[in-house]
């Protein structure tokens, strides 16, 4: 058992649960119930990206079922694959953004929620069943499978409780103050919600019928950005908008936050295979940090990317995926040993812009290498002999390299993406997109492993596999 807090023993945590539950008044104001009605059949398209599109698309949620990964975002994007390695694109016709994505074991279907009360269905992430949008329409923020059940928090202090086993009767209740419910989770019969407000909500799953919905507590100035229930202590843990993280051992009782990282936290989970707690995120940089007993945390310094990533579940032993800004789906499945953190590969991403238009890397005139790229597979750097390298990250051998020639005018040891679409690199080399579109990108493509200088408007400049 980890250090985190002191935990009640069996019969004072039962009493105290029953005194809390008491004493806690329900913030519910009114109810009223629907149905969950089919609406049709969609047909969903492959999505078609070009550089200008990178920076637009988010997945914000991941699940797995059915022998099925899925992955939903902004713009009405899935992604969907069998394997973890090969991932499939799809995009729902009318393009609303999707929020929260759950496996549902009792039928065998992913339900995922989005903006203006939309609620779709699969069995396999690609085929996908619209229904008539929930009523009052809400933005749908997170949604939570209960027993067979399903639970949506929505915006407006909205909760929608969809009894699947009963033809999808539909409950919703309104609740006070006006809150985004933008984080669920479910586990040892409490049914728990985080709001943007700092707000935590909690309900006895054995309460279905009953509309009380209490209040276990409300941490003032941050979000409630992500809930996990693991079974490994039976904890209820959140990670915040604060870089915090917080734990209950019953949904009702959370302890004081605990600063993980100083950025926007957004999802936590527990890697059962070593025993570590790990919260992702955005600061300066991607964030994912990792503690063994939830109180001392540290951060990974070798991510494939430099993304906000919004969310990490770990589905089973050895089975930990992160998902995040500019399309990134990270595995975490392998690892130097089988206690070993997940070493963290990119395995689904349109493109993954190294250098975008304008940027600018300095390597202290000449004196040190710039890591632009490192996914434990290849790492392309900026050496500071002016030179771009591709290196193969196990064996460090080069897989290919510019080559010195002509000197150009910039500073010793940097480079710089012009507003022409030229890319400079002192000492070395000059790659112009021969075009009146200003602006060009360093792109890595993990399809076919290559490097790729593009264009702003979509012609190859260079290409190198590496």
């Amino acid at each position: 058992m980890k250090n985190m807090q002191t935990c009640l023993g069996g019969l004072a945590l039962l009493i105290a649960s029953l005194i809390l539950s008491s004493c806690n008044s329900g913030i519910n104001s009114s109810a009223s119930q629907q149905t969950l009605t089919v609406a049709k059949t969609i047909t969903t398209k492959a999505l078609q990206t070009t550089p200008q599109d990178i920076n637009n698309t988010s997945f914000v949620a991941i699940a797995k079922g059915n022998g099925v990964y899925v992955a939903v975002g902004e713009n009405g994007n899935i992604a969907y694959s069998t394997d973890g390695n090969s991932w499939n694109i799809v995009t729902i016709v009318d393009g609303i953004s999707l929020h929260g994505v759950t496996f549902n074991s009792y039928n065998n279907l992913f339900y995922i929620v989005g903006d203006n009360g939309s609620v779709y269905s699969s069995v396999n992430g690609r085929s996908w069943t619209a229904y008539k949008n929930l009523n009052p329409a809400r933005d749908l923020y997170s949604v939570m499978s209960v027993d067979g059940n399903l639970v949506i928090g929505a915006e407006s202090s909205t909760i929608f409780e969809i009894s699947v086993k009963q033809r999808g009767l539909v409950t919703e209740r309104s609740t006070v103050d006006n809150m985004k419910l933008i984080s669920a989770t479910y586990g040892n019969g409490v049914m728990v919600l985080g709001s943007n407000d700092g707000s935590i909500l909690y309900k006895l799953a054995s309460n279905w019928s009953t509309g009380t919905w209490n209040r276990a507590t409300k941490f003032p100035n941050t979000a409630i950005n992500g809930l996990s229930f693991e079974s490994v202590d039976n904890w209820y843990i959140a990670a915040t908008s604060t870089g915090t993280v917080t734990s209950s051992a019953n949904g009702i009782n959370w302890s004081t936050p605990v600063m993980a990282k100083s950025g926007d936290l957004t999802s936590i989970v527990l890697d059962q295979y070593s025993n570590n707690f790990i919260v992702v995120g955005l600061a300066r940089s991607s964030i994912i940090a990792n503690s063994s007993d939830f109180n001392a945390w540290s951060a990974d310094e070798w991510l494939p990317v430099n993304v906000k990533l919004n969310s990490i579940n770990c589905f089973d032993k050895n089975d930990c995926f992160a998902v995040g800004n500019n399309g990134t789906i990270l595995s975490g499945v392998e690892r130097s040993t089988d206690t070993k953190l997940p070493i963290w590969k990119i395995v689904f991403g349109y493109d993954i812009t190294i250098v975008p238009s304008g940027a600018s890397y300095n390597n202290q005139n000449g004196t040190k290498n710039v890591v632009l790229f490192d996914n434990h597979v290849l790492k392309f750097v900026l050496q500071s002999d002016a030179n771009l390298v591709c290196y193969d990250d196990k064996t460090d051998l080069p897989l290919w390299a510019s080559r010195t020639n002509v000197d150009i005018q910039t500073r010793a040891g940097s480079m710089q993406m012009r507003t022409d679409g030229s890319l400079y690199v002192s000492g070395s080399y000059e790659y112009s997109s021969y075009t009146n579109s200003p602006g060009a990108y360093i792109i890595y493509r993990p399809k076919d492993k290559s490097i790729n200088i593009i264009s702003a408007d979509g012609k190859t400049i260079l290409k190198k596999l590496c």
